[in-house]
């Protein structure tokens, strides 16, 4: 069969019970968050939240990247960034990572 592909996908244990147990909220939070790391070529970062006190995966689906990626970098030099963001759930309903969908405008303190 020369001339197909076939995507492959290798998952752990972990990967897999991620998958089949995470849920995404339906509602949209914004959200005051500390944007600590950002990969502006595949829109995948961290970020704390809870004052400071628990880190995250977030991402920002490849549609709306190119829209916010420069507004993201340009709001990291803040302490805090105000994100619209939906919230992915483990089955204990723990907060695991956030879909980023847009920035507000950072309150005044």
């Amino acid at each position: 069969r020369h001339g197909t592909s076939r995507p492959e996908l290798f998952l752990d244990e972990k990967m897999a019970a991620n998958i089949e147990t995470a849920k995404v909220d339906k509602d949209i939070t914004a959200i005051l968050c500390d944007v600590i790391q950002f990969n502006k070529d595949n829109g995948w970062g961290k970020l704390r939240i809870e004052n400071g006190m628990k880190t995250v995966s977030f991402n920002i689906p490849y549609d709306l990247l190119p829209k916010i990626k420069q507004k993201l970098i340009d709001t990291m030099k803040k302490d805090q960034v105000y994100l619209q963001a939906y919230f992915v759930r483990d089955r204990g309903d723990q907060v695991i990572r956030l879909i980023v969908a847009g920035i507000l405008e950072t309150p005044p303190e």
